[in-house]
């Protein structure tokens, strides 16, 4: 407990006197995701409203499709050089900025690219590892169907139940995959020639076993946060926070790596 804290109280005095830039940094790429998801559903709301577009049109119809999907890739091209701008600027908060760690916004072409071309390979790793559990909530979907219309349905039943099972196992699978992801961005940001899946694969082995320890950094802001109104006013400290952790994690796991040890 007394990590968290120490953890906890060097992130209050780095964010002391810098909170209202912390927290305009914290909601630019949150509101760049928002506006990707949330943007296409009310321009879809918006149409189905005016007659133009049917309830089912939503997944069936080309044009609204392209239009979310080319809407969803500017938003994308956006918020990359926006999100490693505002993890920069948090780690050089924190004055745990390491030499020649990248503090821009891409200026050139070469580099914006190429961060497109990482980040675009990070978030089809993400895509591809969420299959299972898509393919597991598919079939017990079936099953309960399958169950439901048919006087034999009890074996069905109990398929869907035990699909129901695999379901579970796998959502908690890609929950962890994900943040055990959580270091790609500052990795990349400390070495931006560092290979896709050498950074995804240096991120897995530095958060093993310590997947734990990341949830615990932000669980004190849980209780906090369930009126959700308080969430935009808690993300400059949360944010504060994993990097601080993350770079410190980072830290220990290129010394262990120095001094001949695979991973701590």
């Amino acid at each position: 407990m007394g990590y968290y804290r120490e953890l906890h109280h060097f992130a209050r005095k780095a964010l002391r006197g810098r909170y209202p830039a912390a927290w305009a940094a914290a909601m630019l790429p949150l509101l760049l995701r928002l506006s990707g998801l949330l943007a296409p559903a009310m321009f879809g709301a918006y149409c189905i409203r005016k007659g133009v577009l049917s309830p089912a049109g939503l997944f069936t119809d080309r044009l609204w499709a392209l239009t979310a999907a080319l809407w969803g890739l500017l938003t994308f091209c956006i918020r990359i050089p926006v999100q490693c701008g505002t993890r920069s600027w948090f780690t050089s908060l924190t004055e745990l900025e390491r030499p020649g760690q990248a503090r821009c916004f891409f200026p050139t072409a070469k580099r914006y690219f190429h961060a497109l071309y990482f980040f675009g390979t990070v978030a089809l790793v993400r895509f591809l590892a969420a299959l299972p559990a898509a393919a597991a909530c598919t079939g017990t979907l079936w099953l309960l169907q399958k169950s439901s219309g048919m006087p034999e349905g009890g074996l069905w039943l109990f398929a869907a139940v035990q699909g129901l099972t695999a379901v579970f196992w796998a959502v908690l699978w890609y929950l962890r995959f994900c943040v055990s992801l959580a270091a790609v961005s500052h990795l990349y940001l400390a070495d931006p020639h560092r290979g896709v899946l050498r950074t995804i694969r240096d991120s897995r082995r530095m958060l093993h076993g310590h997947c734990h320890r990341l949830i615990a950094v932000a669980l004190p802001y849980a209780p906090a946060a369930l009126p959700l109104v308080t969430i935009p006013f808690l993300l400059p400290c949360l944010v504060t926070d994993l990097t601080i952790f993350l770079q410190l994690r980072i830290r220990e796991y290129e010394q262990a790596a120095q001094i001949g040890g695979a991973y701590v």
